[in-house]
């Protein structure tokens, strides 16, 4: 039993020491990990939630990985990432207060014109439980429209075909990049296990990594985000339009 108690404080421990000496790691982690939360809830194939994440709003971490930063944002196809949630609040209220419309939000990308209905207050929007939950519902009211979450993941950014195809390519390629790395549970199954994330544009063995489904035609949906503009997974190479 002392053994057990042991090990689970050196757990704590840990992962407490993460959070204190990679500040910037646990916010990425909560992206991933709330998108992977509210995934599972809604019914969506595993780690595609997290992997339209880390395509929306990832950020190099510093050591040559990527990482979904929750306090992005993107106006009018210009990324901005801000160090604290306060920093980005502060930007979004102030281009929404000009007239702003075509910014998105948070580790989601979630497009202010076409989304913000959902949310009360821009604090809502940028929160990353909130942003990751309503992200999910989106996902699913797309699967029930289009009739594949292949389509669904491709109209989350676009409608027009071939963005789409391009952009569900990048998906596919982030959520093969996904490895979860658990520092738990405790040996007396007591709490949930902590987990910290790895996120780096390499083929990984995690729990989140699986191999893409074919392609289907798409049809029409609103998109989520509303820009065009470059990811961190643009390098993947797309197929030709017929």
């Amino acid at each position: 039993m002392a053994r057990r108690l042991q090990t689970r404080d050196m757990l704590r421990a840990l992962a407490l020491s993460v959070a204190l000496l990679l500040p910037g790691l646990a916010a990425a982690q909560d992206c991933a990990r709330l998108a992977a939360e509210a995934g599972a809830e809604a019914g969506l194939p595993e780690g595609l939630l997290p992997a339209i994440s880390l395509v929306e709003a990832g950020r190099g971490t510093g050591n040559g990985g990527i990482a979904p930063w929750p306090w992005t944002l993107n106006q009018g196809g210009k990324g901005m990432y801000f160090d604290t949630r306060e920093e980005a609040l502060a930007y979004l209220k102030q281009a929404v207060a000009e007239g702003v419309t075509n910014i998105d939000v948070g580790c989601m990308q979630l497009n202010w014109k076409w989304h913000s209905a959902g949310f009360a207050t821009p604090e809502d929007m940028i929160d990353p439980t909130r942003n990751t939950r309503y992200a999910a519902r989106f996902m699913v009211e797309l699967y029930n429209r289009l009739g594949s979450w292949e389509t669904a993941a491709a109209a989350y950014h676009s409608t027009n075909p071939e963005r789409g195809r391009n952009y569900l390519q990048k998906v596919m390629a982030a959520r093969d990049s996904f490895q979860l790395s658990p520092l738990g549970p405790t040996e007396d199954g007591a709490g949930e296990a902590a987990v910290l994330l790895v996120a780096i544009p390499a083929q990984l063995d995690g729990i989140l990594a699986h191999p893409g489904n074919p392609l289907v035609a798409l049809a029409s949906a609103p998109p989520a985000d509303g820009w065009e503009g470059d990811t961190p997974f643009d390098d993947v190479p797309q197929t030709p339009s017929d």
